[in-house]
């Protein structure tokens, strides 16, 4: 009448409260649980990644190297073979500039 309940009333919405509270309380266990187990796939892909990453960058660093070695062996070998004369260089195109050159047309025949 006054908005005052009875005792069993009363008890029974605080068995309700209970019942609501465990189970909020397994809900939240088992989302902690599915959170830790997340974290941790997480933290693992992660140090994968970063391990990876180095290894790229490893890779990159030695893949730069051996390319200015190659490309240094590879004037040497020019400067050797008199390769870098400007003769030669100016002789470069002489296929394209051949007067027996065959066109494609006669190479189908």
């Amino acid at each position: 009448m006054f908005g005052l309940i009875t005792r069993r009333r009363h008890e029974q919405l605080l068995a309700e409260a209970a019942v609501i509270t465990a189970r909020l309380h397994t809900e939240l266990a088992a989302a902690r649980a599915e959170c830790d187990a997340a974290l941790e796939v997480a933290e693992s892909t992660g140090r994968r990644l970063e391990r990876a990453l180095r290894g790229c960058a490893r890779w990159m660093d030695a893949a730069w190297v051996e390319t200015r070695h190659t490309d240094r062996l590879q004037a040497r070998l020019d400067d050797a073979l008199g390769l870098n004369d400007p003769r030669v260089l100016d002789g470069r195109n002489w296929q394209h500039l051949r007067a027996d050159r065959r066109t494609r047309k006669e190479t189908t025949r």
